[in-house]
């Protein structure tokens, strides 16, 4: 599986890094690119002697790629690398497209200003704009023996395909699944109570089945039917089962805010203080 991993001064991306190692998924291929924002584009022969500042500039960016090639080696990952110039969102995306991987990481510190205004954007951007999954690390795995997921269905067609595809990413170091379906108590506020029984068990029914089919695959799985907003009760399950990962589907090119599952994917991104895997299938 190729997979782009935006690398910042910032170092956010280490744990990025420590997450897919930690996730184990199935050949993974992949590969580090720096994005310099500064405004400088060329090589340290194009500026010679009279670049001071671009020297510099070039000086960091080797050290920072550097840097991070040695922890993936470390880590056990391995990598190609590369350093492009522009607006960081716009050149992974560029860099996904021409590689044509499947999954773009970036990392997300929430405490720092800094990371919250830049990478918080580029998660946005990523989420509302591309049409590769999107892996967000924010802050630190808990070292655990293996990974818990937190995996939110509504049983639409396009979440059956995402979770689906999350199977095919064969994440070996993810011993235990939790699917969660959320029932917006203002949508059911003026339905019958027998309505609401018969909904409850059609929903319990496909999540039987979607049940099976993690567990055909080797995962620990089970089902959370509960009733709340989706943002909050994911929050609180997240901490209630120390999950290391929120994963969600959401539509690429063409997304509309309104949608309810896109919608909610954004406000995790943005929000959510759980690291986050935005699947696109």
């Amino acid at each position: 599986m190729k997979a782009i991993l935006g690398v910042d001064e910032a170092r956010t991306y280490l744990p990025v890094l420590n997450l897919l190692s930690r996730l184990r998924l199935d050949d993974l291929d992949l590969e580090l690119v720096h994005v310099d924002h500064s405004g400088i584009v060329g090589t340290k022969k194009d500026f010679g002697f009279a670049g001071g500042a671009e020297l510099a500039q070039l000086d960091v960016d080797d050290s920072v790629i550097g840097d991070a090639v040695q922890t993936s080696d470390h880590l056990g990952l391995g990598s190609s690398h590369r350093i492009v110039y522009g607006s960081p969102a716009e050149e992974l995306v560029a860099c996904a497209e021409e590689t044509k991987a499947l999954l773009i990481c970036i990392g997300s510190k929430r405490r720092s200003k800094f990371n919250s205004s830049l990478f918080g954007s580029i998660g946005k951007s990523l989420t509302l704009s591309s049409r590769q999954s999107i892996l967000i690390a924010k802050g630190e795995i808990e070292e655990t023996q293996a990974l818990t997921v937190v995996a939110t269905t509504d049983f639409s067609n396009y979440s059956d395909r995402a979770l689906k595809e999350f199977i095919r990413m064969a994440p070996k170091g993810v011993s235990r699944v939790i699917l969660l379906t959320a029932i917006d108590r203002q949508l059911v506020a003026n339905v019958s109570r027998e309505q609401i029984h018969l909904f409850r068990a059609f929903l319990n029914d496909r999540a039987d089945k979607l049940v099976a089919e993690f567990v055909a695959a080797g995962f620990d799985c089970d089902h959370k039917l509960l009733d709340g907003d989706l943002g909050e009760v994911v929050e609180s399950l997240m901490a209630e089962t120390k999950a290391d990962l929120l994963v969600m589907g959401a539509q690429g090119e063409g997304y509309q805010p309104r949608v309810s599952i896109g919608s909610s994917a954004l406000k995790q991104v943005v929000s959510s203080r759980h690291s986050i895997l935005v699947l696109r299938p």
